[in-house]
């Protein structure tokens, strides 16, 4: 059974009330699930946010596999009951935000980070972190030109902390950019001995 045909089976709903949450006309719908129309990567992120079922699952797994989601980091089974709970939670959610905006980026965030750094760190042992390095710039490249950028526009203030660590003998003066956005915090260059302080630059 095509995977959208087992997703909408599941929470029990008609191709057309399916359609309906995701956005697309029953044709569309029964086309899909017919083998008729390939699924796309859109209509499968769409029915992924409404119904909480994982991406991943609907794009690449085998229909075999029981449908799970992913939205806790961890995969656990996915069923109507967890539809519901979505939908329960989006609607808890203001009209002004889209839905699940947080939740969704910092999973992704995460899932990233989980996945680069065992990488990173295998690549590094053989010597070869540069290369790895590389690799992942080139992907984010091929990525912007996919997807485009959203960069939010960088105030003329900017918050930079002078630190100063010693370790043992050594003394490791760092220039800290925070973000004024996520408020992380990024080791931009070494630094002067003008140490410990905080400055706003235009």
């Amino acid at each position: 059974m095509q995977k959208l045909a087992i997703v909408r089976k599941e929470i029990g709903y008609t191709q057309a009330q399916f359609g309906e949450l995701i956005g697309r006309a029953w044709p569309t719908v029964h086309a899909i699930e017919r083998g008729k129309l390939r699924l796309t990567e859109e209509v499968a992120q769409k029915a992924s946010e409404e119904t909480g079922v994982s991406l991943k699952w609907l794009l690449e797994d085998d229909p075999q596999t029981p449908p799970y989601s992913e939205w806790d980091f961890e995969p656990v089974p996915w069923n109507k009951e967890f539809f519901e709970k979505v939908q329960a939670m989006k609607q808890s959610y203001s009209e002004a935000l889209p839905p699940f905006a947080d939740e969704a980026t910092a999973n992704a965030i995460s899932a990233m980070v989980e996945d680069w750094v065992p990488i990173y760190t295998a690549a590094v042992k053989a010597g070869r972190g540069s290369v790895a390095a590389y690799h992942l710039s080139k992907f984010f490249r091929e990525m912007s030109n996919k997807f485009g950028e959203d960069r939010p526009e960088i105030p003329a203030k900017m918050r930079i902390t002078y630190r100063s660590e010693k370790i043992g003998d050594v003394v490791k003066e760092s220039a800290v950019y925070v973000h004024p956005f996520s408020g992380i915090h990024v080791n931009i260059r070494p630094f002067d001995p003008n140490i410990d302080r905080v400055d706003y630059i235009e």
